[in-house]
């Protein structure tokens, strides 16, 4: 007691947050911190990329919302929508020949989680259409619509019924078969 009548008042105002520090301790982001999503469909159709996650069971209710990821062609990843409360996420805009990449982490309060392992999906190019065949001599000449996105095209061939083969490729929209046989059937693929 002798002590405290010679500390000033508000020197005890100065050592309670001091004396309190050991009893209140804030817990950290780690003890309340939740698993990733898991990132459960990944599909194109139609011009349309959806994306569906879920949470690990016992923690569906811990989200308050979801941020949604992407990266195109491996570039790194940008933030594209919050998407609260729901799991699914769909994008339209893609272009043909590009590799989408996403990921998602969810957020409570101030706690992000972690991120989702990412899942990829390549949007496949438009099939061209053969525009026209040329038989002169023994060669056959084959012309097709250039393919937003192609950097190059193959040729498939069937001759008399038997299952298509690879016969050649070409950077442009012509290739020309040579050797073609009299009286054979040729079907053409691009």
């Amino acid at each position: 007691m002798i002590i405290l009548k010679r500390v000033r008042p508000w020197l005890l105002l100065l050592l309670i947050p001091v004396l309190l520090a050991g009893v209140y301790q804030p817990a950290s982001a780690q003890q309340i911190a939740f698993p990733p999503p898991t990132i459960t469909s990944l599909t194109y159709s139609s011009g349309l990329i959806e994306l569906t996650w879920s949470m690990k069971a016992g923690h569906e209710e811990e989200a308050e919302y979801y941020w949604v990821y992407r990266s195109v062609n491996g570039g790194s990843f940008s933030k594209l929508k919050k998407n609260s409360p729901g799991t699914t996420y769909e994008f339209d805009g893609g272009s043909p020949g590009n590799r989408y990449s996403f990921k998602v982490r969810a957020v409570s309060g101030y706690v992000t989680g972690s991120f989702s392992n990412p899942r990829d999906v390549t949007i496949p190019l438009a099939a061209p259409e053969i525009t026209g065949l040329t038989l002169k001599d023994t060669s056959i000449t084959v012309n097709w619509t250039a393919v937003q996105g192609a950097t190059g095209y193959q040729l498939y061939c069937c001759i008399n019924e038997k299952p298509s083969v690879h016969v050649g490729d070409s950077a442009g929209t012509t290739f020309t078969f040579k050797d073609a046989k009299p009286g054979s059937h040729y079907n053409f693929k691009v």
